[in-house]
């Protein structure tokens, strides 16, 4: 059973504390502790370094709210140090979480091509295992999980708003995508 419990403590310099309980077995409790400055690059990223990238998707099939959610979690889980929230890691991460939750290697590959324009050298998969290594091998995040990080850490942030259309999901048929048009693929 997974358990989340997000509690704004106390007000330190402007700043709240919080913290995530993951309960994976009873008898074995992770606790993820999200730090102000985390929240504060997080968004950074996604407000300056990601904007052309975002903008591209305008389907939200690379970036729905959940993935963005799950990549959140991985840069808390690997407990990455300030310089490491980059766009790249973002892109990596991002990768990471479209390798364990959809099944079209089209929308891997846009994200191969993405951070391909970043830097032409990049070994993606081999960053990819570091970052699964860095994050205990715990690549999957739960539904319950991802919505908590989406209401409690910066609930009003226009990324959370990022819906996928019920067409661009894997479990729709072929079928009812014919009648169901995406209003932004128009």
């Amino acid at each position: 059973m997974f358990t989340v419990v997000c509690n704004f403590l106390q007000k330190m310099n402007g700043y709240y504390k919080s913290q995530l309980i993951y309960d994976y077995e009873a008898e074995n409790k992770r606790i993820l502790t999200i730090r102000p400055w985390q929240i504060e690059n997080f968004f950074k990223i996604i407000d300056e370094d990601l904007v052309a990238f975002l903008k591209y998707d305008k389907c939200y099939r690379l970036a729905d709210n959940y993935l963005i959610a799950m990549v959140f979690v991985y840069f808390i889980r690997a407990d990455l140090p300030v310089d490491e929230y980059t766009a790249i890691n973002f892109l990596v991460a991002l990768h990471l979480a479209l390798a364990m939750e959809e099944d079209d290697d089209d929308v891997l590959q846009d994200v191969q091509l993405w951070l391909e324009t970043e830097d032409e050298n990049l070994d993606i998969f081999c960053l990819q295992k570091y970052l699964f290594r860095q994050i205990g091998y715990r690549g999957t995040i739960s539904r319950t999980c991802c919505e908590t990080v989406m209401r409690k850490i910066n609930p009003n942030h226009e990324i959370w708003k990022r819906h996928r259309h019920i067409n661009h999901s894997g479990a729709v048929s072929q079928s009812k995508r014919r009648r169901i048009r995406c209003p932004r693929c128009c």
